[in-house]
């Protein structure tokens, strides 16, 4: 596979911007999820985690990760 980069562009002043993704592997359910925060020029935080699990534990767990960075 080809991995391809998107640069994002940075948030207004004020703002923080919040980018998230995940995966999951149906045959061996391995789930992972990694979340970045940054402000108008400063990097914020960048986190990662890796889950075995079910898909539904999965999905919740990447949702709540989402929800504490607010």
């Amino acid at each position: 596979p080809l991995a391809v980069v998107q640069k994002g562009a940075r948030p207004a002043l004020g703002w923080v911007k919040l980018n998230t993704d995940g995966a999951l592997n149906l045959q061996d359910g391995v789930a992972g999820a990694g979340i970045v925060a940054w402000d108008t020029g400063n990097f914020g935080t960048a986190e990662c985690r890796r889950y075995t699990i079910s898909v539904i534990q999965a999905q919740w767990r990447c949702w709540r990760v989402e929800m504490q960075s607010c």
